[in-house]
Formats: structure tokens, C-alpha cells, sequence
């Protein structure tokens, strides 16, 4: 049985894109280019700007070889635990645009291999410090235009290869000396247009060596220690 499937599955496979069984057989680009996988990553190009509201935790399974992900412009509101934990391959996730108001623990689960994560544009009030777990390889971080106003503890200490993120539009107060532990790769930071008014000593620290932009216009600043900005000896733009 499970061969009559796969042999049903290659015809498919064939008559959706024209491929004869010959040139599947003798030409290993085609034949790289007619798995099931990479029809399905073209289809998954078309779900934006649709009226999606709902995502299920097997919403997306088995689809191991999806790389870009796009769900912008829709009417998602939450988002399950472990709704993403089956796209191990996953290098883009595009969620601008909806209506998404939490963001719970271990929603991101399973996606070791993303590396830029858009999430503008949204309902987003409150993160926890689990939110961001496994999204080890994540190198660019949309959260800007949102209505977060308190950044927990330790909230991005898994994203150790981050290397920009953007925060701007939101209604953040203050940045405590724990908020950006662990970014030691990080080399753009966006915080302006918030309602920052202390920045505690030692802020900045862990990405002191790296950091190239960082970004506090249009802010409420009021207290920031003396020594705030000791150690950014690479900072090109403040």
C-alpha cells in the first residue's frame, strides 16, 4: 500500500509541474525540485492578506522542509503552544499584520532553524521570559508596533545570535540591567518612539562590544545612571 501511495504521489507530482517520469528520472534537478516539500513552500507563499484567524497545534505538521513562512495581513489572534514545533527547517516568519494580542511560553517551540522572525504591526501587550525559547539561530527580531510596555527579565537570554531588534512603537518604561542578558551578538537595537524614562545601569553591557546602532529618540528619558553607555566602543549611531 504504502508504495502504491508513493507511486500515486510522484504522479502528482509529475502532472503538476509537466516533468515526464524521464526527465525525473535522469535529471537531478527536477527530480530536487518535484518533492512534495517544495510545492508546498510555493503554496505557503499565498497565505498572506487572506482572512486566516485561527492556527491549530497541527496546523502545520509534517512539513520538515518549509523554509519561508509568510501569514501577513491576516486575522490570527493567538497563537498555540507549539503550533510552529514540526517546521524544523523554518528560516523566515512573517506574522505582520494580525491581530495577535499574547505571545505564551514555547509558542516558537521547534524552530531552531529561524533566523528572522516578524511579528509588527500586531495587538502584543505582555511577553514572558519563555516566549523566545529554541529560537537559538534567530538573527533579526520584529516586535515594533506593538503595545508592549514592560520587557521581563531575561525575556531575549535565548537568542544568542541575535543580531537586531526592533522595539520601536511600543509603550516600554524602563529597561533594567536584565533585560538584554545574553545578546552578546547583537548589533542593532531600535527603542525609539516608547515611553522610556529610566535606564538602569548596566543595560547595555552584554552587547557593549557589538553594538553599532542604537536607537532612544523620541523617548521620555528622565534617569539614566552615570556609566549608562560605558563600554560601547563600537556604537556608530546613538
Amino acid at each position: 500500500m504504502e508504495k502504491k501511495i508513493a507511486a500515486a504521489q510522484h504522479n502528482m507530482e509529475r502532472n503538476m509541474l509537466g516533468i515526464t517520469y524521464k526527465d525525473r528520472k535522469t535529471n537531478e534537478c527536477v527530480r530536487k525540485q518535484t518533492q512534495v516539500q517544495d510545492i508546498i513552500r510555493t503554496i505557503n507563499k499565498k497565505l498572506y492578506n487572506n482572512q486566516i484567524r485561527t492556527l491549530t497545534a497541527k496546523t502545520f505538521d509534517d512539513l520538515t522542509s518549509l523554509q519561508k513562512l509568510n501569514l501577513s495581513k491576516n486575522e490570527i489572534s493567538a497563537l498555540p503552544v507549539n503550533v510552529f514545533s514540526g517546521l524544523t527547517s523554518l528560516e523566515i516568519l512573517d506574522l505582520f499584520s494580525n491581530q495577535i494580542s499574547t505571545l505564551p511560553a514555547n509558542c516558537f517551540s521547534g524552530l531552531k532553524s529561524l533566523k528572522e522572525l516578524n511579528l509588527n504591526n500586531n495587538q502584543i501587550r505582555t511577553l514572558t521570559a519563555k516566549t523566545f525559547d529554541d529560537l537559538t539561530s534567530l538573527q533579526k527580531l520584529y516586535l515594533y508596533s506593538n503595545q508592549i510596555s514592560t520587557l521581563p527579565d531575561d525575556v531575549f537570554s535565548d537568542l544568542i545570535s541575535l543580531k537586531e531588534l526592533h522595539l520601536n512603537d511600543n509603550q516600554i518604561r524602563t529597561l533594567s540591567a536584565k533585560t538584554f542578558n545574553d545578546l552578546s551578538a547583537l548589533e542593532k537595537l531600535y527603542l525609539h518612539k516608547n515611553n522610556i524614562t529610566t535606564i538602569d545601569y548596566g543595560a547595555f553591557a552584554f552587547f557593549a562590544s557589538s553594538i553599532l546602532i542604537l536607537n532612544l529618540m523620541d523617548n521620555k528619558l528622565q534617569n539614566y545612571r552615570d556609566r549608562t553607555f560605558e563600554g560601547l566602543t563600537n556604537l556608530k549611531e546613538l
